[in-house]
């Protein structure tokens, strides 16, 4: 079921207003609107407001889970109804035609899957799918945008969609720190990439299922007061750089 959501600041907005699928319902702004925001503001309402009754707006209709999140709206924020996520059937067909998706196994941080979002978009994902999508603020500003350009499947039970990939021949890959160099990875024509839990990584089924481990080969500085890992979203980026510029090479 849709639900109504507060998007702020200048990307978010400007790619929500030209998001076809993506159903507005008002527009407020302070001081005057941009130039190349006026052309997509159609069958909008649209009310101008001073900046502290914008951030006042927005600090109530801001979402109780990110309580606390500073706003940076920049003059301008949007009122929409959330998406609906896509069908996997949207995404793939039965044939062998060439095809990358990227699945969240269970990521929590709304920072983190927002820089993938952009990440997965700029380097050639064709649909990124978690167990199940929740809209907000905070990830539209994340994605800088990509929220409204990318598919975005909810795909319920991961395990589950993993084999159901496999039938439509697809290869797993599993980003794991115990896993081979992904530099001596090769990307097959029908590529499923996992990311796993910021703390947890990999869940043993989603492991368990994986044809392939990737790893990113980092420094061993050992010091146990240093950091361990990558932020998953950098390595989302390095991995989908490494793995998309060997797709691309190999399907085109």
């Amino acid at each position: 079921m849709a639900y109504k959501i507060w998007f702020y600041g200048k990307h978010a907005v400007r790619a929500a207003l030209a998001n076809e699928r993506r159903k507005k319902i008002q527009l407020c702004y302070c001081g005057k609107l941009e130039a190349d925001i006026v052309p997509l503001v159609k069958g909008v309402s649209i009310k101008q407001l001073e900046s502290k009754q914008l951030h006042s707006l927005l600090s109530d209709k801001q979402d109780k889970n990110l309580s606390g999140q500073k706003i940076i709206h920049q003059n301008i924020a949007l009122e929409v109804e959330s998406l609906p996520p896509y069908h996997i059937e949207d995404v793939i067909t039965p044939d062998q035609q060439p095809c990358l998706l990227l699945l969240l196994d269970r990521l929590d941080n709304v920072q983190n899957i927002g820089a993938i979002l952009r990440s997965a978009y700029l380097l050639g994902v064709d649909a990124v799918l978690a167990e199940d999508w929740q809209e907000s603020a905070h990830l539209a500003r994340a994605s800088s945008g990509a929220l409204e350009s990318l598919k975005l499947v909810a795909c319920g039970n991961i395990a589950q969609m993993i084999e159901r990939l496999k039938k439509q021949e697809f290869w797993v890959a599993g980003l794991d720190m115990q896993g081979d160099d992904i530099a001596d990875f090769t990307p097959a024509t029908r590529q499923l990439l996992v990311m796993g839990n910021e703390e947890k990584g990999l869940h043993r089924l989603v492991k368990e299922k994986c044809d392939f481990l990737c790893r990113i080969p980092i420094n061993d500085r050992k010091n146990p007061h240093a950091p361990e890992s990558l932020n998953v979203s950098v390595s989302a980026g390095i991995a989908l750089h490494v793995i998309g510029q060997k797709f691309m090479k190999k399907n085109l």
